[in-house]
């Protein structure tokens, strides 16, 4: 018999195992899930005829993975020439804050904050290439990103009247990730003008936001920024509900209650988007720096306890803290993902890299292409390109297929439909993407499939369901 390739894993309310050829999961008794143990560990089967109902189900089929390739190599020339969705001008690397976990911080090996900005004449021929590049897109979608965008509004201002020059017919829009405390009244009117969005960087209170986020003289920043943001909702609360959001880095100082707390509780947020996002380890000098102490996981374990508890019935919405709803779709995508119990096939590739060159486009201060703003600019393996000469399908064919690097590992790995690791979750070693520094990443991501898949079976043992419409799945 060939290799099967399954993962066997245990809840309070029974035993399953998931099935990679059908990306399905499947509930088992005690006996079964004894034999199953040991196809999983490639050990000789005792008991063949207990297995034979998940056979003539099409389960257990031996692997037929043959190769690891994007199914959208092919397509790479056609896709990076016509639809191209969105350009991100790093228009300054320079900062007038220094955050302690920001990744210019010094603290990652590689970005760091410079004196780089770009020029008019980047700027404008990055904006030519997007044009030339779009012509299968319906929208013109310009970010701008820093270092601290605003300490180059002039530049911005120059690009808007360019992009609705360039544009035609096209939807133009404008998004812009910021600090906040450089939003004077002539910006904000601005912005709201021209419809900006705007991604405002605020890590909750003001003892919890100061902790990490200050000005260069090391005062904190929550004042000046809390004053912007009512200047916004003072001039047009309509623009400030629908355009503006914010996003909140968690990391091993915060007090997650607080911040939890101050966001659900606090009237400017009580219709924008907040998202919360863990401090990025990837690329980090000392791993310790982003490890998390007993105190914060026992404060978020209670948190999604109530979630989960919310998503089975037991607690109303109103019982919950707002926040917690965006870790409701991740597992519920990953429900419908299962239910489908699509066959795997023989060239595939794992879900993690979009097509470089394609959905996100980043143009450093020196015109150099990388794929999106995650991945470092300093991380030349990464660059797809540049403003003058254009894209290099080459490096982008490599990037997509960053499964390459483990090909043999990723043929037999269980969790290969669901990994999404791409080049931005990798830690660099000695500026290059190595071997052994993505199958840490393998690991990680092992991990948080294994224990999506726990928490999906214990909310169906507690009678979970899922509506599309009206229809239950």
């Amino acid at each position: 018999m060939g290799e099967i390739i399954i993962k066997c894993f245990e809840t309070p309310g029974g035993k399953y195992f998931y099935d990679r050829h059908t990306n399905s999961i499947i509930k088992v008794n005690e006996d079964e899930y004894l034999e199953l143990l040991n196809i999983e560990k490639n050990l000789p089967i005792e008991k063949q005829k207990l297995l034979e109902k998940f056979t003539v189900q099409n389960l257990l089929k031996c692997n037929i993975v043959e190769k690891i390739q994007h199914p959208e190599t092919k397509n790479i020339h056609y896709l990076t020439n016509y639809n191209m969705s969105q350009l991100i001008l790093q228009v300054t690397q320079q900062c007038n804050l220094r955050c302690e976990y920001c990744a210019y911080s010094g603290n990652y090996y590689n970005r760091k904050h410079t004196t780089q900005r770009m020029n008019w004449d980047i700027a404008k021929k990055s904006i030519d290439f997007y044009y030339q590049h779009s012509k299968e897109t319906d929208k013109f979608i310009i970010s701008f990103y820093g270092g601290e965008p605003l300490l180059e509004f002039n530049l911005i201002k120059e690009c808007v009247t360019y992009a609705h020059q360039k544009a035609n017919n096209k939807q133009v829009e404008f998004h812009m990730t910021t600090n906040g405390t450089l939003l004077t009244d002539e910006i904000c009117k601005y912005l709201i003008n021209h419809n900006f969005y705007i991604t405002i960087s605020l890590d909750g209170d003001e003892t919890e936001h100061d902790r990490n986020r200050k000005f260069r003289n090391g005062t904190g920043t929550f004042a000046t920024i809390l004053k912007n943001l009512d200047f916004l909702i003072n001039y047009d609360v309509d623009y400030y509900e629908s355009y503006v959001g914010f996003n909140t880095v968690l990391n091993p100082k915060v007090n997650v209650k607080n911040v939890l707390k101050y966001f659900s509780s606090d009237y400017r947020f009580k219709k924008n988007r907040v998202t919360l996002n863990e401090v990025s380890p990837t690329g980090i000098k000392n791993k310790n720096d982003v490890k998390f102490d007993t105190k914060f996981w026992n404060d978020w374990k209670y948190e999604y306890l109530r979630l989960l508890l919310y998503m089975i019935g037991r607690l109303e919405i109103q019982d919950i803290n707002p926040l917690m709803l965006q870790y409701e779709s991740p597992l519920k995508e990953k429900y419908k993902e299962l239910k489908n119990h699509d066959e795997i096939q023989c060239l595939i590739h794992h879900s993690g890299p979009c097509v470089p060159g394609v959905r996100r486009v980043m143009v450093t201060t020196t015109g150099d292409i990388f794929p999106c703003e995650r991945v470092s600019e300093c991380l030349e393996c990464a660059k797809i390109g540049t403003i003058e000469h254009g894209f290099d399908e080459v490096a982008i064919s490599k990037i997509l297929n960053c499964g390459k690097i483990t090909e043999e590992e990723c043929k037999k790995c269980w969790n290969l439909v669901h990994c999404s690791i791409c080049i931005g979750n990798i830690d660099p070693v000695d500026n290059q993407i190595t071997k052994n520094s993505k199958l840490e990443s393998c690991q990680r991501s092992k991990i948080n499939t294994w224990n999506t898949f726990r928490r999906l079976c214990v909310l169906l043992e507690n009678g979970y369901h899922i509506k599309i419409g009206e229809k239950d799945i």
